[in-house]
């Protein structure tokens, strides 16, 4: 019952404490058996006779099916179990203890007070409040929290959880986006290849302005012709080319666009991405194990039965064809 009846011992006079028992069911043993009901929980400690002790969680039972399931355990048996009652949850037996030696010592008493029933409700939530206070220094932790407490941290340091991304992929890539050095190109091109595992390069630009015009004695000062450049320079430009991730699932409107936004976490200040260029991609991959014997090679083959090169038409008369072999590697 976990903290119900200290929570009633908490309530006004005015409210009716007695939790209105009823002797809920009388359990025997052949030997030496002692009992303790304790949050939900009733233990049975037996000694001598054909059976043994047992733990049995109480929220899983009503009284009748707590009846039947020590009635049918070796050396128990069970006494007065009220009919009319019996359909409540086990968890109405009251917290105590007895030895079936003494006297009354095998009556397991329960509760039928409403008030008892409130507070029984209210008790299981403090239970889970409880725990969970025991766990937030872990739930505040990067390498340890998950779920919506992992939202949350990401949100204070603006790193967003990607959709389906599993929460120990998405503390490790909060830290490593929050200490990795940001701003430069080389930063830039490293963030891409962590998220994506291709490739990035990153060129700044800077963009000047029209020339001024030679004075070469071809024109004269009449104004017929403007003197100047007619654009300023322009600084903190810089263009990237970025390879697709061939197995992320996105297309390629929807990876651009989350290119761009992480480009956009890691720039600095006053810089901006002029050009986003779209290059080949890399994929690669190892056996992890060594062969053993021959039949362990892998071989792919593409033919082409025929080649055009301007003199030969698509005929079948000139044969090309390509073999490519895998040779099996142990992943290092």
């Amino acid at each position: 019952m976990l903290v119900t009846g200290k929570l009633v011992r908490f309530l006004n006079r005015v409210f009716t404490q007695d939790p209105s028992p009823f002797l809920g069911l009388r359990i025997q043993y052949a030997g030496g058996m002692q009992w303790n009901v304790n949050d939900e929980t009733l233990t049975l400690t037996v000694q001598g006779g054909v059976g043994a002790s047992q733990v049995i969680d109480l929220t899983a039972y009503t009284l009748a099916g707590l009846s039947g399931y020590v009635a049918g355990l070796p050396g128990y048996s069970v006494l007065n179990l009220d009919s009319t009652r019996s359909g409540l949850s086990a968890r109405v037996l009251l917290d105590g203890s007895g030895d079936q030696s003494t006297s009354n010592g095998d009556h397991l008493y329960a509760y039928t007070s409403p008030l008892w029933a409130y507070m029984d409700a209210v008790g299981q939530q403090l239970h889970v409040a409880k725990l969970q206070v025991a766990n937030l220094p872990a739930e505040m932790s990067l390498t340890t929290g998950d779920g919506a407490w992992l939202d949350e941290i990401g949100g204070y340091y603006g790193v967003p959880r990607i959709s389906g991304e599993l929460d120990p992929v998405y503390g490790a890539r909060i830290i490593a986006q929050v200490v990795a050095p940001k701003g430069n190109n080389i930063a830039i091109a490293q963030a891409i290849l962590a998220a994506t595992g291709q490739v990035a390069v990153v060129t700044d630009q800077t963009l000047v302005g029209s020339g001024p015009i030679l004075f070469n004695g071809t024109y004269t000062f009449n104004g017929s012709h403007v003197y100047g450049g007619s654009t300023a320079t322009q600084y903190g430009l810089f263009d990237v080319t970025y390879a697709f991730d061939l197995i992320n699932g996105l297309d390629s409107a929807s990876y651009a666009a989350a290119i761009t936004a992480l480009i956009e976490q890691v720039r600095d200040a006053g810089t901006h991405l002029r050009t986003l260029v779209l290059t080949g991609s890399t994929l690669s991959d190892a056996f992890q194990f060594a062969p053993t014997d021959n039949s362990d090679s892998l071989v792919l083959n593409y033919a082409n039965n025929a080649v055009y090169d301007g003199t030969y038409n698509y005929d079948g008369t000139i044969a090309f064809n390509l073999v490519l072999t895998v040779t099996e590697g142990v992943a290092g």
